[in-house]
């Protein structure tokens, strides 16, 4: 029915929509978030899951840009009960474009 190419596009869309969810609406177990914590989980989180996007077969610029929108769409959420924090969205920014440097120069 599908070729690989569809294939591996929908599973990269799907793993997607379940990272953005997870991003969402899961919080941490600790009160206490120091601004370096949240921008290191911010960093983490998109070297993750730009990483993983990559592995399952989604090209790099796509797993990219596509975990940069999460972030962005994050922020623009977290703006409405509150401020939109460009540090949080550069750290995803930074998380992203390091995990496709490595994974073009670095293939595993």
């Amino acid at each position: 029915m599908f070729n690989a190419a569809w294939d591996v596009m929908l599973k990269s869309e799907l793993i997607g929509v379940v990272l953005l969810v997870v991003c969402l609406w899961v919080r941490p177990a600790y009160a206490e978030i120091t601004p370096f914590t949240d921008k290191a989980a911010h960093f983490g989180l998109s070297y993750v899951m730009t990483d993983q996007l990559v592995r399952v077969g989604a090209p790099t610029d796509w797993a990219i840009f596509g975990v940069i929108g999460i972030g962005l769409t994050k922020e623009l959420l977290d703006s409405r009960r509150g401020t939109f924090d460009f540090g949080d969205l550069s750290a995803d920014i930074a998380g992203a474009l390091c995990a496709g440097y490595l994974r073009i120069n670095l293939p595993l």
